[in-house]
């Protein structure tokens, strides 16, 4: 490899975009995964950055705000990929970004390029656990796991394999789920439909006198799996240890060694302590923050009436009406 340069390519250019993947962990780096976020209304790009004898590779999507544009990394677990840290990168895709025209920038890591480049800015707003598949039942070590699936197994829960079942209950259940929860449903029934059936998807169901009141969609690409939803009705969210032990069990048949299970809404929180017991690594959830126009960010952050040094990023998102600016899109 060598030269340094970037190359842009659009999800109407799936060979170019495979080609560039081929043998890259992480879905959220497959054409198809983008093929399905583009169902949603986003509009998805693989980013190829090289410097000089090193690459990064990222699926992004633009923003609107205001009349500017901002970049993001794809929403997901994968985040940006490097084949060897190498902080340059994030400076030759700078300059790209800034004649592009973008406003600012947040690139999403893979687990452990933060670390393996510990001079970086790289904020870690959250964290994600990933597990080490082919080494048994977690339960076997986990009490409070094995609680929960008998109880699962005692309300007469049976595990569900079918795709055309659990593809038509993922689209039922995840806008319901969300409600729930109080989150904006932010995939279509497209958006599902096309990651549940992209080559590396499995479903995992679990019913309930013949009803199904869960189901996860697990997602992977070149060895790494990804937890990637979850959607149940009420009475089905006691069930999510019945379907993770399950998933261990069989995603190695997809060629999976490892799944990124994520983390919690919250460091700590409920969720982050369940995803914990499935025995992974813990790793930070870090983004790099670039700024590309400097005079347009501080007057966007000015209207918004926010820092620019606020916590998130970019700050002028979060600002006091952003819930009336942004809408609920990707």
């Amino acid at each position: 490899m060598s030269g340094t340069g970037v190359s842009i390519v659009s999800i109407d250019q799936p060979a170019r975009w495979a080609q560039i993947v081929a043998g890259i962990g992480g879905p959220g780096l497959a054409p198809q995964y983008a093929r399905g976020l583009s169902l949603s209304g986003a509009s998805p790009m693989l980013v190829e950055v090289r410097h000089p004898d090193s690459r990064m590779v990222f699926c992004a999507v633009e923003r609107e705000w205001e009349g500017t544009v901002d970049v993001v990394t794809g929403y997901g677990l994968t985040g940006a990929w490097m084949s060897d840290p190498d902080p340059g990168l994030f400076e030759t895709w700078r300059c790209c970004a800034a004649a592009q025209g973008y406003v600012a920038g947040y690139l999403q890591l893979a687990p452990g390029l933060a670390e393996a480049m510990p001079d970086i800015e790289a904020p870690a707003h959250n964290e994600m656990f990933v597990a080490s598949l082919g080494q048994g039942a977690p339960s076997t070590s986990s009490r409070n796991l094995r609680d929960k699936i008998d109880a699962a197994l005692a309300q007469g829960a049976e595990l569900r394999h079918d795709q055309r079942d659990l593809v038509s209950a993922l689209v039922a259940l995840y806008p319901a789920t969300m409600a729930r929860v109080g989150a904006p449903a932010m995939f279509s029934a497209g958006t599902l439909e096309t990651w549940a059936t992209m080559p590396g998807a499995m479903l995992v169901g679990a019913a309930i006198d013949g009803q199904i009141e869960a189901v996860s969609l697990f997602l992977v690409h070149a060895g790494v799996a990804e937890y990637h939803l979850n959607a149940s009705t009420e009475a089905g969210r006691g069930l999510a240890a019945l379907l993770l032990e399950n998933a261990f069990a069989r995603l190695p048949e997809l060629g999976a060694v490892t799944l990124n299970l994520g983390g919690g809404i919250q460091r700590d929180d409920g969720l982050a302590v369940f995803k914990r017991r499935f025995g992974g690594r813990r790793f930070p959830l870090c983004g790099v923050r670039q700024v590309y126009d400097g005079p347009t960010f501080a007057a966007l952050c000015a209207r918004a009436g926010v820092p620019q040094d606020f916590g998130r990023f970019p700050p002028y998102r979060f600002g006091p009406s952003r819930a009336e600016r942004q809408g609920s899109g990707p």
